[in-house]
């Protein structure tokens, strides 16, 4: 388990574990409290006062019966009962005085039976046995009884205090055993839950840190760790984009510099040997026609190709300069009808009058031209009719120029590659015509998109701001 699984484990712990010190330790307080006040010496004292008390009224109670059977006198609820020696207990002697009576010994000492004190008197010289009773005072009864039970209470507490405390640390130290549990076992499923994301995310930041783009995770949650990875993915989108940008503009300034170079090599040597074919062809006397009409021949052939190479120097030196565009306020439907005048029927125009912006007029000519002819070129290799679409609209607050053709199309490797400035699908080009449509787009602060299919054509979208600033 990674650190981050360990650290919400722990925390969920600490979370459910961390109530029960100050709860253990208030209710130990408690029953420490509770038991000091129910064993206090103040209430034992009172407790054995009122024993004390009840005792003496008892005594009373009991004396003042003995004077009334000494002197023969009946208080208020008095009963006697008498039997021969031998014979049964009368039927109305009470059940609890019955019983007393039974197994008592006749010691004429008064004993508290139930709620009567009674009293077995020894028996005469004919056998008689005599009972006498009488009915305690109702408060002394019920004083005595509590006073008991209190004293009674108060000696298991004192004897069970112990136990008591155990009793309860026991079952609270098993629940929150069990609360521990079940906070390892939710802390683990959480910690699975949040933990393994993170953990891809730390992974797949590894990766990027290494240079690797290709580090998209899925997302997996909707709240902020779900935030988290779409932010993630953005980021790896970027870094890619900006990668491979990178790459295409150390790869531009390279051909630029080698076209450069190779511009000034082939352009300095061109004008003598155009110089000296002339200058042969100007001092033949003329005396020999087919020497004549061989130097002839050369000659235009040289003047062909010392033309192409001039046009091949061009090229270079257009790609290797590809100033800044000098932006001005224009019509793009202008210049798209001025291109369906220069092609005539193999270009349809569709475009909107009066929708101004901000372009270099003769950079975004050159790029049209470029791409219109590699429309053509392709229709033609398709073996249909060569015409080329032109379109101008505004998208979004960007002025967007289409130019659609339905020739060969492109594959997805082709497509991916034809903004390089060595790759080309034709024959006698040299792989700079799209790189500098590329720079001049760019140059506008715009993009270019590329949609192709195989067989069926080629759509390229020139999305440009329409403001004078170009962001």
């Amino acid at each position: 388990m990674s650190r981050i699984r360990h650290k919400i484990v722990a925390l969920a712990l600490v979370l459910t574990l961390l109530p029960a010190v100050p709860l253990s330790i208030l209710t130990a307080k408690l029953l420490d409290r509770s038991a000091r006040l129910q064993t206090d010496p103040a209430l034992v004292d009172a407790l054995d006062a009122g024993i004390e008390e009840t005792r003496d009224a008892l005594a009373r109670e009991k004396a003042a019966l003995l004077t009334r059977i000494e002197h023969g006198e009946r208080g208020a609820g008095d009963r006697t009962w008498s039997w021969s020696a031998g014979a049964a207990i009368p039927d109305d002697v009470p059940p609890d005085v019955r019983t007393w009576a039974a197994r008592g010994d006749e010691t004429g000492v008064p004993e508290r039976v139930g709620a009567l004190l009674a009293v077995k008197m020894p028996a005469t010289r004919d056998g008689t046995r005599t009972v006498h009773a009488a009915p305690l005072p109702p408060e002394l009864v019920r004083r005595a009884e509590r006073i008991a039970e209190g004293r009674a209470f108060l000696n298991v507490l004192q004897t069970e205090r112990g136990r008591v405390r155990r009793g309860f640390f026991l079952p609270f130290i098993l629940a929150y055993a069990t609360l521990a549990i079940l906070a390892i076992v939710t802390g683990s499923v959480l910690a699975g839950r949040l933990a393994r994301p993170l953990e891809v995310l730390a992974e797949s930041a590894e990766r990027t840190s290494l240079g690797s783009t290709d580090t998209e995770v899925a997302r997996t949650d909707r709240g902020e760790v779900g935030e988290l990875q779409t932010a993630f993915n953005r980021m790896i989108r970027r870094l890619a984009a900006q990668k491979d940008e990178l790459s295409r503009l150390e790869r531009l300034a390279a051909w630029r510099e080698i076209a450069q170079s190779l511009a000034h090599e082939i352009k300095n040597p061109l004008t003598p040997i155009q110089l000296a074919v002339q200058e042969l062809r100007d001092r033949y006397p003329g005396n020999d026609d087919r020497y004549g009409a061989l130097l002839s021949d050369c000659g235009e052939i040289v003047d062909e190709e010392v033309a192409a190479l001039r046009r091949l120097v061009r090229e270079f030196s257009e790609f290797a300069r590809l100033p800044e565009p000098v932006r001005k306020q224009g019509d793009p439907a202008e210049l798209l009808r001025e291109l369906g005048k220069l092609y005539g029927e193999r270009v349809t125009v569709a475009a909107q009058d009066e929708r101004l912006a901000w372009f270099d007029r003769e950079e975004m000519k050159r790029a049209l031209i470029n791409l219109v002819d590699n429309g053509l070129a392709a229709c033609e290799s398709a073996g249909c009719d060569p015409v080329v679409n032109l379109r101008a609209a505004e998208e979004r607050g960007m002025l967007v120029i289409t130019v659609e053709d339905h020739g060969t199309g492109l594959s997805d490797d082709k497509r991916a590659k034809i903004f390089e400035p060595h790759f080309t699908t034709k024959t006698d080009g040299m792989g700079l015509g799209l790189p500098i449509v590329q720079g001049i787009v760019y140059g506008h602060g715009g993009t270019i998109e590329v949609e192709s299919e195989e067989g069926v054509g080629t759509t390229f979208r020139l999305l440009l701001p329409t403001g004078e600033e170009t962001g």
